[in-house]
């Protein structure tokens, strides 16, 4: 059995979205609650991070250099590290309760993200895609919080989890058009075991979940691989 190790030890509010970049060797992530987008570097064991004024959710690595950010106020660009955010668009304007939360790229460069609306007392989240240019699309409605956001390896499955309903959900998805169509469930964890939370899909088509609340990260085996 392989053994899992400490690869940061630091006490984030609410840790989310590790993305590798291979470009810079560096690990990013965020602390949701602490506005804060973080970057790790394993080979110093430095740890930096920019300080924003409000969450930033989820943000995918920019092929030019910089990011894009999905924030409490919408999506942004940015050219680099440490450089000016530039607004792009605000698909949940005047939800003041609302935030991004857990999102991920496509392999045609569209940036899907789900949000939260952390009341709950009706089902106001939902999933967007940004597409390179501009255009901002609502694929999935009637979510509590959406996360898990994941794509197969041959961009033929996405993936996502509204967390409170336990369940994963498996849609066929069109790369090219960038449709999201056919959603289903994949796999409906117990109730008190834990929810599914963050997630990806591995090198063979497994998708791995994290399981809130239930100590646990586990692959999904139902429903086959999609490679």
């Amino acid at each position: 059995m392989k053994k899992v190790e400490v690869a940061l030890k630091i006490r984030a509010n609410l840790g989310e979205c590790p993305r590798w970049d291979e470009k810079t060797s560096c690990l990013y992530w965020i602390d949701i609650n602490a506005f804060q987008l973080h970057k790790f570097d394993p080979a110093t064991g430095k740890d930096e991070y920019l300080q924003f004024d409000e969450e930033i959710g989820c943000f995918s690595l920019r092929q030019r250099g910089g990011f894009l950010l999905a924030m409490r106020s919408g999506f942004y660009t940015t050219d680099g590290w440490n450089t000016e955010k530039s607004f792009i668009a605000d698909p949940e304007v005047g939800m003041e309760k609302n935030r991004f939360n857990d999102g991920r790229a496509d392999a045609m460069g569209r940036m899907f993200a789900g949000s939260v609306y952390p009341p709950k007392d009706y089902a106001g989240a939902s999933i967007y895609s940004l597409n390179p240019g501009g255009e901002v699309r609502k694929w999935v409605g009637d979510l509590l919080t959406a996360n898990g956001i994941a794509f197969s390896p041959n961009s033929r499955t996405f993936y996502y989890a509204d967390t409170p309903s336990h369940a994963i959900q498996q849609c066929d998805y069109d790369v090219e058009s960038g449709v999201v169509s056919n959603c289903r469930v994949f796999h409906q964890f117990p109730m008190g075991n834990g929810r599914p939370d963050g997630a990806s899909v591995d090198s063979e088509g497994c998708y791995w979940t994290a399981l809130y609340e239930g100590g646990a990260g586990r692959a999904s085996e139902l429903g086959g691989r999609n490679p």
